[in-house]
């Protein structure tokens, strides 16, 4: 099954608290959905003369997959400012419900249709498409009223409607039956959008999909305004794996990207986000790696491969020896002794009751295997996951911006954290590298930046977990 078409919300990302995306994280991002395979990626067209210039920038990329969709209100001033930037098409967005209309636009139910009318007739006069009109806080206006402005969307020539859950107010069976009432009154594709204030988002996008909705505006990450949106790697990957639907994106580059969507953001991702989560393929439980070792379908409806990830195990109190034995063979080429496992079961256990769980690549725990199995540490080094990391406090010139100096920082993309302080230095930021001289080098370059006087740098050994 094919035919569904995935709308990278960049517009929705900025509108999580706290995050902005520069120009040149823009363009970087556009690229990386379009690489992925998104269809179209929307952006605000007339929030800023910073946005215009921006989204005209992406729609002069040039990218292969991808189509730029300026994202503006249904409103005489957006228009025109799309009118006047040969901006050839668009998407448009207007509230539905009487709530909305009331108290936001002040607006009738009657005027709000006229709004279409008069908005629609001035885009097919200036030559501009009307990709979508989206009709705002759908799943809490009057039903039929919603079918009534599907309809005349349809009939002023938009080549979808989008039927969000704004607010994150449905559950699945009601949009369900509001997505094929729309359905059933129309003949152009629907396109939904879903919040998740009640953690209902994805969900509601598959039920959505059941009923005939194939188009979907996804935010990966699951960023948006409030507590963000459906993100686009659990939906990909629903739609994929539970319904067989050929998405078009290149689903092994999902975790590549939600990388890169949480570096630039600035919002980690949960260790728990489905898809894509530190944990979403990491097993803890010692009868749940039993499974897995015999046959990862036990416990993986997924596989890793899929989506870019990579199965890991966690060892600690909860450990088995089948896990054990099973890392010790297929990772670090080990055939331990039945006594062998005994011993590092036991170490295992004391270490996890002590210090906390270990990850299969862990150091300390390729140490403990060493110890248990009178193993030189050198011959397992190979299989463990290095990363070296930096705290570097930054003294900087009386005259500096910092603002702008934050910013170049930020830009760089070995730079996880960019913090300004008070004391004895100005900014710290935290930095990683896969090598210690590599990670020199990137010392060296920011202490480069104009503007900054001096550095002075820790190499980080180790993050202590805290325990009560």
């Amino acid at each position: 099954m094919s035919g569904v078409v995935f709308v990278e919300s960049m517009r929705e990302a900025e509108q999580c608290p706290e995050v902005h995306f520069t120009a040149q994280q823009k363009a970087v991002l556009a690229k990386a959905f379009d690489d992925l395979g998104v269809q179209w990626i929307e952006h605000p067209l007339c929030v800023s003369g910073d946005s215009l210039e921006e989204a005209k920038m992406l729609l002069s990329m040039g990218l292969r997959n991808a189509h730029i969709l300026p994202h503006i209100r249904c409103h005489g001033e957006d228009l025109e400012v799309a009118r006047r930037n040969d901006i050839p098409v668009v998407a448009m967005y207007l509230s539905a419900s009487d709530i909305q209309l009331q108290y936001k636009l002040r607006m009738t139910r009657e005027e709000m249709a006229k709004r279409m009318r008069d908005v629609c007739g001035q885009a097919g006069q200036s030559g501009i498409a009307v990709e979508r009109l989206t009709l705002e806080d759908a799943t809490r206006a009057d039903p039929e009223f919603l079918v009534r402005c599907a309809r005349l969307a349809e009939g002023l020539g938009a080549r979808a409607v989008g039927v969000p859950d704004t607010c994150g107010a449905s559950t699945p069976a009601r949009y369900a039956r509001l997505i094929a009432e729309v359905r059933s009154s129309v003949k152009i594709p629907i396109q939904v959008h879903c919040h998740n204030d009640l953690g209902l988002a994805a969900a509601n996008c598959l039920a959505a999909f059941e009923k005939g909705a194939t188009q979907f505006s996804t935010v990966f990450n699951g960023l948006g305004e409030r507590v963000g949106c459906a993100s686009t790697q659990e939906v990909a990957t629903a739609l994929h794996t539970l319904y067989g639907v050929d998405t078009g994106l290149k689903l092994e580059r999902l975790s590549e990207v939600a990388v890169l969507v949480e570096k630039y953001s600035g919002v980690q991702q949960s260790s728990l986000q489905p898809v894509t989560g530190r944990n979403a393929f990491t097993h803890k439980g010692g009868t749940h790696q039993a499974g897995v070792a015999r046959n990862p379908a036990t416990y993986e409806v997924v596989k890793p491969e899929l989506v870019g990830g990579e199965r890991d195990f966690s060892f600690g109190e909860l450990s088995g020896r089948n896990g054990l034995r099973h890392v010790c063979e297929t990772l670090y080429g080990l055939r331990p002794t039945q006594e062998q496992v005994e011993r590092l079961l036991a170490d295992v256990k004391r270490h996890g009751h002590e210090n906390g769980d270990l990850l299969s690549r862990d150091v300390e725990f390729a140490r403990i295997i060493s110890r248990a199995m009178d193993v030189d540490l050198e011959r397992l080094v190979k299989h463990i996951r290095t990363e070296e990391m930096a705290v570097v406090h930054i003294h900087t010139r009386p005259e500096a911006d910092l603002p702008s100096i934050a910013r170049r920082i930020k830009e760089k993309p070995y730079a996880l954290r960019v913090f300004e302080v008070t004391g004895q230095y100005d900014m710290d930021i935290l930095i990683h590298a896969p090598t210690t001289d590599l990670l020199n080098s990137r010392i060296d370059e920011i202490r480069g930046i104009e503007g900054i006087h001096s550095t002075q740098s820790h190499i980080v050994l180790k993050a202590h977990k805290h325990r009560s």
